[in-house]
């Protein structure tokens, strides 16, 4: 797919005499430069473009540049001479990004959140160069995990995580600000050996040894410390099969999950015209899981209440139609069997509209929906249920948008109005 795949550190894009240093590079084949010409061709192409002209994809001299920005001036590049689906490529750097994420951020905040507590905020939740720096040999061991040949194999962060038992080096910003104020009361008092600070420090080192599984919760399920260099045998047998996101011999003592629904509401109001131009609602659903097994999730929205809200407009004011779950369910067949033809079909044609106007009413005014591969796409259809076996731990299971576009006549819930203008 692609020839050569890089990590950039280039701070002040913008500024002609600061170089673009290059962190990470892995050439997979020899019709591109070497790192040390190409990227030096990369920054006088990115330079030349004005800022509304840096599209993700650039191409010069016959080579395609591939790229996003990532947090702190970070920069994925992919380069190749071919001419390879560029979407491929550039969802393949977002995913190796967020694997580095996950490695170096996410899995390091959760273990060690004393320490965290301490650091900025912006700092504990992006990627920094000093993560990169520190880990050099594990960032390369992920991207042959990740790309073998310029193809992309896995991407999956729980899967990579039972593969690669490497320890993630502390970055050297990650101070403990407590162990330095215990240090500076020791100095003064001239007491070395036994301090408050090192009996506490040593108490938690203590219960680091004894690993538990990722849920917290329940204690009773450890594992020595020896067998964290282990890897499940089974892993290497879930590539070959249907849910490859899922390896087997997964087990906890308490099963639990959770669901939490994400949304972001952009709303804009013509105060003129009085008309709502954009009234747009994005979401996201965020799972936790933590199950045995290979179980089987299913996840029904509320349809009823959502849909009667889209149609509000369409309400039958005379008589009020009540649909259970199992009418919602039933399929066109049943109106097939209702006989039109008689001579007192008035009573039965009434009766199949009444059916349509409920089932369109029930259906969910969603949009632009992303699933996630574990999501069985036939049950959605058939079922209007989400059958889905979760991947080990947190992952988005859908995003989706609502534009409400039968109700830009409506007037906002909300609505102020200046008494007087500057």
């Amino acid at each position: 797919m692609v020839s050569a795949l890089y990590i950039l550190h280039w701070p002040d894009s913008d500024i002609e005499y600061l170089r673009c240093e290059v962190v990470i590079h892995r050439n997979f084949h020899n019709d591109v430069p070497d790192a040390q010409l190409m990227i030096p061709l990369f920054t006088h192409v990115y330079r030349q473009l004005q800022p509304h002209q840096r599209t993700p994809i650039l191409r010069d001299r016959g080579i395609n540049y591939m790229y996003i920005w990532g947090e702190n001036d970070l920069l994925f590049l992919a380069a190749t001479r071919k001419n390879v689906n560029v979407m491929l490529a550039v969802t393949f750097l977002s995913q190796f990004y967020l694997i580095l994420h996950h490695y170096f951020v996410t899995s390091h905040s959760n273990s060690a959140n004393g320490a965290s507590k301490h650091d900025d905020e912006d700092e504990g939740r992006s990627l920094q160069l000093d993560h990169l720096v520190d880990n050099v040999s594990l960032v390369y061991e992920l991207l042959d995990e990740c790309m073998d040949f310029g193809v992309v194999q896995i991407t999956d962060y729980n899967i990579l995580k039972e593969y690669i038992k490497m320890e993630i080096n502390q970055a050297s910003s990650a101070v403990n600000s407590s162990d330095l104020d215990g240090s500076d009361s020791d100095l003064n008092s001239g007491n070395f050996k036994d301090t408050p600070n090192k009996r506490k420090n040593d108490k938690k080192a203590k219960h680091k040894q004894i690993k538990s599984t990722q849920n917290h919760a329940v204690k009773s399920d450890v594992v020595e410390a020896k067998a964290e260099g282990l890897i499940n045998s089974s892993i290497v047998r879930t590539q070959a099969l249907a849910i490859s996101w899922r390896p087997k011999g997964i087990f906890y003592t308490k099963n639990e999950i959770y669901i939490d629904i994400i949304e972001e509401s952009e709303f804009l109001y013509d105060l003129e015209t009085q008309i709502v131009k954009t009234n747009e609602i994005r979401g996201a659903c965020q799972i936790k899981s933590y199950l045995s097994g290979m179980p089987q999730c299913k996840l029904g929205l509320n349809e009823k209440y959502i849909s009667q809200v889209e149609y509000d407009d369409e309400v039958i004011e005379d008589e009020e139609v009540v649909v259970d779950r199992a009418d919602n369910l039933i399929s066109d067949n049943l109106i097939n069997e209702i006989d039109l033809d008689d001579a007192g079909d008035v009573e039965s044609t009434e009766l199949a509209k009444d059916h349509d106007i409920s089932r369109k009413k029930l259906k969910v005014p969603i949009s632009n929906v992303q699933f996630h591969q574990c999501i069985e796409l036939s049950s959605i259809y058939k079922e209007n249920l989400i059958l889905f076996t979760p991947p080990d731990g947190q992952f988005q299971l859908l995003a989706y948008s609502v534009d409400q576009q039968r109700r830009k006549d409506k007037q906002p819930i909300i609505m102020v109005t200046p008494s007087s203008e500057l």
